[in-house]
């Protein structure tokens, strides 16, 4: 007879499991046990569904970690707690994804820099990006943010709040119905709305950076996904057949695909020249998410 003993008894939260998700474990089917929301989620992967921040940090915290010194000496410079972020920590620096992002920008672009002394964004969110170039391109003499009144209105509050007086009086926001009468700059920029934009606006952006630019980055997508391939099953379908017709590479890919994803950077690079007088200078793909790429375009 085998002895039982409660030396190798089951903790009081696996005791729990076996009455609950493990009481289907003799019976659960073999051909799905692996996908989320099954009984998988407590052996191994954790459920990428979970409502909690376990895999948004990982993420975050994995790609700071590699980050290179320079990152954390820009990082050091900033005041980037307003807004109450969700951060990780490395070398006693808390950082969130916005900052991330920025800095990551940033650090691309940093090398071809040097002359520019004037900027323009085309839809700046809060105004992370500025924030940080405006902070560590003391050069810098004008620094114009064209966007819809709604998003100025926030970019210019918290601009105020982050940047000293001296950097925040370089600023100017201009309204995007006006955008046309903005003054040249050395680089006209674009981060992650292009791709929210129609056709017939993005081309008048792009005589805009014709005529009034000899640089343009852009940071945009490379093509669009099904909902269904990242797990949303419940969305509004009008407004997922506004987003898959908006922007210049509308084509629906596979955005953890490799192959797919370097087929789509060809169609991206060339799509994102503001016309056929300008040179993509260099591109990569950007964090976190690898169907972004930059873009860096220098007027011929």
């Amino acid at each position: 007879m085998t002895r039982t003993s409660d030396n190798f008894r089951a903790s009081a939260l696996w005791q729990g499991l076996q009455k609950g998700v493990f009481a289907q474990a003799q019976t659960i089917d073999l051909a799905t046990f692996r996908r989320p929301g099954t009984l998988n989620n407590r052996l191994s992967s954790w459920d990428p569904v979970a409502r909690n921040q376990r895999n948004y940090k990982t993420v975050l915290f994995n790609m700071l970690v590699g980050m290179p010194e320079r990152f954390f000496e820009i990082h050091k410079m900033l005041d980037t707690s307003v807004g109450a972020p969700v951060t990780v920590k490395a070398r006693g620096m808390a950082v969130d994804l916005d900052y991330l992002q920025s800095i990551e920008e940033v650090l691309f672009l940093e090398k071809d820099l040097a002359g520019v002394a004037s900027i323009g964004e085309i839809g700046a969110g809060f105004g992370r990006t500025a924030h940080v170039l405006l902070v560590t391109r003391p050069q810098l003499t004008r620094y114009t943010i064209i966007d819809l009144p709604e998003c100025l209105a926030l970019s210019q509050r918290y601009l105020k709040r982050v940047l000293r007086p001296e950097d925040f009086r370089k600023l100017e926001f201009v309204q995007a119905e006006q955008a046309s009468g903005i003054p040249p700059h050395d680089l006209l920029m674009n981060i992650n709305s292009m791709a929210e934009m129609d056709r017939e606006v993005i081309q008048s952006y792009f005589e805009l950076i014709d005529r009034s630019a000899q640089w343009f980055y852009s940071k945009n997508t490379v093509g669009k996904y099904s909902p269904e391939s990242i797990g949303i099953v419940e969305a509004n379908p009008t407004e997922i057949k506004a987003a898959m017709s908006t922007g210049l590479l509308t084509e629906v890919i596979d955005i953890f695909d490799d192959a797919a994803l370097r087929e789509a950077r060809k169609r991206y690079e060339e799509r994102m020249r503001p016309s056929s007088g300008w040179t993509l200078v260099r591109s990569a793909p950007a964090l976190p998410w690898l169907y972004y790429q930059h873009g860096l375009y220098r007027k011929a």
